[in-house]
């Protein structure tokens, strides 16, 4: 059975993904509800009752319902992922490229 040994290119771009994953990763953690946040005192900075502040409060509650490790594997993975897919469709392009300019032996 042979044995899969990935290449320079294939060992770097391993290399930069689980640095990109641990640093996105943290990154979408820490910044995850600043948008919630920042709406919030808006609000509260509005308010003229206290109806109005739990409305506030209210809407902040629903826009933190989604969990915070959602939005720190979208950023984690998401860009990744890109990225990816797109080296790959180079390399295939490439590959193509170079075989469509070959000579061809069946002359």
């Amino acid at each position: 059975m042979r044995k899969f040994r990935p290449s320079d290119f294939q060992r770097i771009g391993l290399v930069l993904s689980v640095i990109w994953i641990v640093i996105g990763g943290s990154f979408g953690w820490n910044h995850a509800y600043d948008d919630v946040d920042a709406n919030f005192k808006q609000c509260v900075a509005a308010i003229k009752t206290a109806p109005d502040l739990q409305a506030c409060r209210d809407a902040r509650n629903s826009a933190l319902a989604v969990p915070r490790g959602v939005s720190a594997a979208v950023v984690a993975f998401g860009p990744l992922l890109v990225v990816w897919l797109v080296c790959y469709g180079l390399v295939l392009l490439y590959r193509w490229i170079r075989r469509g300019f070959q000579a061809s032996s069946s002359a």
